[in-house]
């Protein structure tokens, strides 16, 4: 879909990992919460970024995760 490994459900991005972020696609409810958190940033593939998701890089996961 945009270059990594992803998982859709009902034909629907849900989550996935480009190069060494991970991709999470929350929804307008947790979105703005996410972004306060480390390392993550908003989705953005083309310059415009996608509405509910965002880019969370390897610092921003948990130690047991890595």
């Amino acid at each position: 879909m945009f270059g990594g490994v992803s998982l859709m459900m009902r034909s629907n991005f849900t989550c996935g990992v480009v190069n060494d972020d991970l991709c999470v696609r929350l929804g307008k409810d947790g979105y703005d919460e996410a972004l306060e958190l480390p390392d993550a940033r908003p989705m953005d593939f083309t310059g415009k970024p996608m509405a509910g998701g965002v880019f969370v890089g390897p610092g921003g996961l948990a130690d047991e995760a890595r």
